[in-house]
């Protein structure tokens, strides 16, 4: 997405870096509340889907963590960015990154809840998460290097994205909580202590010496 050309010894955007940034976020959202739809009509992603996801993205974010603290600073020098301005370049970055990270260990998160159960609501909570790592940290990162300023106004639509999911997610928890399929659950356990022991033992007495007729 924020790929530059070099022009003269120094590193240069394309004039259309912006609009791009546009069209691509906007087509994301339509593809993830495609997708949603598609979910809650009874498809659903397996746990293995969002687990790798989810790594792959935290991956990711680590990888541009460490270019945000050793090759930014290199980058700005590059561009003569002014002290101030690349302080400022450099916190957008920063909180991208942070943020990148919080949502990708959400999406594994997804991936852990949909082993034990499949249901739509992980899957739109998890698509979501998505959609908001693509807006709101891809809009920062762009900031950052760009210092287009039409980029900020983007990145709120990815912070409403994450609120979403995280809703969603306290929804499908709920259902979790009322509906608890899990084996290790308390229904249908042995009872344990002495006077189940007893209980047992009085059983099997009666099964040795049965009632006569």
């Amino acid at each position: 997405m924020c790929s530059y050309v070099r022009a003269r010894g120094k590193p240069t955007f394309p004039d259309n870096l912006t609009p791009r940034c546009l069209a691509l976020s906007l087509r994301t959202c339509h593809i993830i509340i495609g997708d949603i739809s598609l979910r809650a009509a009874g498809t659903s992603l397996n746990a293995k889907t969002w687990l790798v996801l989810g790594a792959c993205l935290a991956a990711l974010a680590v990888a541009l963590g460490a270019f945000g603290a050793h090759g930014l600073p290199w980058y700005y020098r590059t561009l003569d960015v002014a002290a101030s301005e690349a302080a400022r370049r450099s916190e957008n970055w920063e909180i991208a990154a942070r943020y990148h990270m919080y949502h990708a260990l959400a999406i594994i998160a997804v991936g852990v809840l949909a082993d034990r159960r499949r249901m739509w609501l992980l899957d739109a909570a998890g698509l979501t998460f998505f959609c908001g790592i693509l807006i709101f940290s891809g809009c920062l990162y762009a900031l950052a290097l760009t210092g287009t300023k039409i980029l900020g106004a983007i990145v709120p639509i990815g912070g409403v994205s994450f609120l979403v999911g995280w809703m969603l997610l306290a929804l499908a928890g709920k259902r979790f909580h009322n509906t608890d399929t899990s084996p290790h659950s308390d229904r249908g356990q042995q009872p344990s202590g002495p006077a189940a022991e007893s209980d047992r033992s009085n059983a099997a007495d009666e099964d040795d010496h049965p009632a006569a007729n």
